[in-house]
């Protein structure tokens, strides 16, 4: 009899290990056939504010299987929201926010919810006389501002897509005479496309880059050292224009 207790005892025993065993197993399994998914901030167009806050509240993604069958549903990233300054993240720095195993599949669509302000400190007046204001978000991003993509996520690969704001190409004046935030969002991930830098003078004559490939535009500000700086870009020949705002050039 105590033999047979000993017996069902060290039997539960061994149950229990292999349950242990399996569950410890899952969960590595899970992890090592996930992708690494990371999200960062980044902005393109050097545009001669001081600051720039923005706030993001949440972002989603919209994946394909890996039969290329879109899942047609937002799926919510594993982010708390926060609130950036975007002009110290140029030039190719980034700022990290969202960080998470993720299952594979390609996303074809991020959607980006934001404040709805825009808050700038123009200390050089370049919008207005007035140093702080908040820019209202267009309402018809109020509901999340949807970036296209097409960013493959692979078992055991981290991708970290960029969220390239470009502030030049996103605070308009409406037939009021009011300036409006517009996001422009590109999305893609830190090892794709290619780059494009310079330098322009006199910085004196405030010079505004324009470059073009068929249907992309994307703007720029030099800095105040006459650098700009485009990534991210499509494999091709880019035009390139350069126009001063200060009329006397």
């Amino acid at each position: 009899m105590n033999i047979r207790k000993i017996t069902y005892g060290t039997i539960f025993s061994v149950v229990a290990g292999c349950l242990l065993l399996l569950i410890s197993c899952t969960q590595d399994n899970y992890i090592e056939n996930s992708a690494r998914l990371r999200i960062s901030l980044t902005e393109s167009s050097s545009m001669p504010l001081s600051e720039a806050n923005l706030q993001i509240t949440s972002i989603e993604v919209m994946l394909t299987d890996s039969t290329g069958q879109s899942q047609d549903k937002w799926i919510p990233l594993e982010y708390a929201g926060g609130t950036y300054n975007v002009l110290k993240y140029l030039k190719g720095t980034t700022k990290q926010i969202a960080d998470q195993y993720f299952s594979t599949g390609t996303i074809i669509r991020i959607r980006i919810k934001l404040g709805i302000t825009l808050n700038i400190v123009d200390k050089y007046s370049l919008l207005s006389d007035q140093q702080q204001r908040a820019i209202d978000l267009a309402t018809e991003y109020q509901d999340g501002v949807v970036v296209d993509a097409a960013i493959s996520l692979k078992p055991n690969v981290i991708t970290n897509i960029l969220l390239d704001f470009n502030l030049a190409q996103s605070i308009y004046k409406n037939n009021a005479g009011n300036f409006v935030f517009v996001p422009y969002v590109r999305a893609y991930t830190e090892l794709d496309g290619g780059k494009l830098q310079g330098t322009i003078s006199p910085v004196e004559a405030v010079p505004m880059v324009q470059i073009g490939y068929l249907t992309d535009t994307l703007s720029t500000f030099a800095a105040s050292d006459g650098s700009f700086y485009f990534q991210g870009l499509r494999p091709g020949v880019w035009k390139i224009h350069v126009m001063p705002l200060n009329t006397l050039y």
